[in-house]
């Protein structure tokens, strides 16, 4: 059972998102979170529920040499 709510090091360990842009996804909001005294904890679910939300990466065959 994963927790309601996680550090920013747990979530970066959670989903291989840096820190960097775990702070640039909370800035622009697509990140939740509160505080809790100087600890800043993300909402696991709404966090999973936004990446889940992103499009599918597309990769191109390279191409092949003649």
């Amino acid at each position: 059972m994963q927790p309601k709510f996680t550090t920013v090091r747990g979530w970066c360990d959670l989903t291989g998102m840096g820190r960097t842009n775990t702070f640039a996804a909370l800035a622009r909001g697509d990140l939740t979170a509160i505080k809790q005294g100087a600890k800043t904890l993300i909402d696991v679910d709404a966090g999973l529920a936004w990446l889940n939300s992103l499009p599918r990466a597309r990769y191109h065959r390279p191409a092949v040499a003649a």
